[in-house]
């Protein structure tokens, strides 16, 4: 309990030391854009655990192999030397994963759920990450379990670095642990992950993630079947401390608390004080920005275009071809 703890708080220094939270202190800030499509009061780049400017030059690196290595095997091999450099260089990272690992390793002794066929859980053959992000974390946690490496890409192919000097891995029927960097809406996981998992016949009946941001990702997940572990749950009490000790302002707690009990109240919110600044700075968005504000309102997921027709058909003026 005592390691657990010490955990969670080194985590939460971390997360706030490198800014890898960012949030709103003011009604006039404008939100974030989650890969689901919906706006939100907060934002987490976790794998800022490894260092900021460690990460923008990993990330560069890791997208020029992407677009100009010959095939799957090699952009692998390239990613792996990319992220271990990294980890053998930045002894804070190393530090960071290897708690992680711990964490992860004295939760998993004491599950004692098999699968269908009767393979204990905590027997893992492989570790998968997912393009980009979670590669962040589950390289390293593969090297440090001396487990294969599974590398999941974005266009559904994948390829497996194995262990060098240990046998070649069958994947059908083994269990594979998948790392993530953070669990948030469980649609990476539903979109690609799980996918390509599932037509490779592996078991995933747990998952890891460095941090979890609130309950419908591990809701989705548990409907799939999976149990996710994670030392780190950005919930109310996470943020309640926060602002106790200092870490965020009242407004973005109460910001951030209200988007937790109710992300249809939150948003409802955020369009009638924020909806004018927002169609203000739509034209300056990222194109990343403009895609999921363009999804939100072609998706409308809390149903609010009837009640803000101007919002949304303004919205659908200006992106024009991005809102179906």
């Amino acid at each position: 309990m005592k390691n657990m703890e010490s955990l969670q708080l080194s985590l939460r220094k971390k997360l706030f030391e490198t800014e890898a939270i960012r949030f709103r202190n003011a009604d006039t800030d404008l939100p974030f854009w989650y890969t689901s499509g919906r706006p939100g009061p907060y934002y987490v780049n976790v794998e800022r655990l490894a260092g900021p400017s460690t990460v923008q030059s990993s990330l560069s690196h890791i997208n020029q192999v992407l677009s100009h290595a010959a095939d799957w095997g090699e952009k692998s091999i390239a990613i792996e030397n990319i992220v271990m450099h990294q980890f053998n260089e930045n002894s804070e990272y190393a530090t960071v994963l290897q708690s992680l690992v711990g964490y992860y390793e004295s939760v998993v002794a004491q599950l004692s759920t098999q699968t269908a066929d009767g393979k204990p859980l905590r027997r893992v053959g492989a570790i998968s990450g997912g393009e980009r992000r979670d590669w962040f974390f589950s390289i390293p946690f593969a090297h440090l379990l001396h487990l294969p490496h599974l590398f999941l890409f974005k266009n559904g192919q994948h390829y497996l670095r194995e262990v060098p000097g240990q046998s070649p891995t069958t994947l059908a029927q083994q269990n594979v642990l998948h790392i993530s960097d953070i669990v948030n809406t469980g649609a990476s996981y539903e979109r690609q992950w799980l996918p390509t998992l599932n037509n490779l016949q592996v078991h995933t009946p747990f998952t890891f993630a460095a941090v979890v941001r609130g309950n419908h990702g591990r809701e989705v997940l548990a409907q799939r079947g999976l149990q996710l572990l994670s030392p780190l749950d950005l919930d109310q009490d996470f943020f309640q401390e926060s602002q106790q000790q200092g870490l965020i302002s009242q407004f973005a707690q109460r910001d951030i608390s209200l988007y937790i009990e109710s992300p249809l109240e939150w948003t409802r919110h955020l369009l009638q004080t924020t909806g004018t600044q927002l169609l203000t700075h739509l034209r300056q968005f990222s194109e990343v920005e403009k895609q999921r504000v363009a999804a939100f309102v072609t998706e409308d997921p809390l149903l609010l275009g009837d009640e803000f027709p101007e919002f949304f058909t303004h919205v659908r003026d200006v992106l024009g071809s991005l809102v179906l």
